[in-house]
């Protein structure tokens, strides 16, 4: 922690006002690093939207990411700039390819939600093929934490 008017070391890249990066954009003029996103599956799931706002309460950026048509009631009230929602299909690779773009980390916890059915592949099937596809997509974008 830093004293109240001990000097600061120089950083390693240039601030804005608000200690975000800086990078030299087109034509040389300075443009805001994004930081980087930790994408959550299943985001509006009971363990998905309470990971959101802990995130959220550590200043972190999410994306949410949430099936088509999903009720998203347990991710409102949060803050605009920090979370976006990224709407796929965790069985469909190339929706969860999109969504991890600008992001460093997965955190995967989408699941499906019944007890029961007389065709265990309908819960069988979104974990397996849906885990499988999380990982390829990740693998694909480089990304070296998935939780």
């Amino acid at each position: 922690m830093q004293r109240a008017g001990a000097p600061r070391a120089a950083p390693s890249a240039p601030l804005d006002a608000e200690n975000a990066p800086i990078r030299s954009g087109r034509h040389g003029m300075a443009a805001r690093m994004p930081q980087p996103s930790a994408l959550v599956t299943g985001a509006n799931g009971f363990l998905g939207s309470r990971l959101v706002r802990h995130l959220v309460e550590r200043g972190e950026h999410v994306k949410a990411f949430v099936r088509a048509g999903s009720n998203i009631d347990s991710l409102r009230g949060l803050p605009e700039d920090q979370v976006t929602i990224a709407v796929g299909d965790i069985q469909s690779a190339h929706t969860v390819y999109r969504a991890l773009l600008g992001c460093n980390r997965v955190y995967h916890v989408a699941s499906n939600f019944v007890f029961w059915d007389r065709k265990p592949e309908r819960i069988l099937n979104p974990a397996i093929v849906g885990t499988r596809a999380v990982l390829e997509a990740a693998a694909e974008r480089k990304i070296k934490k998935v939780v």
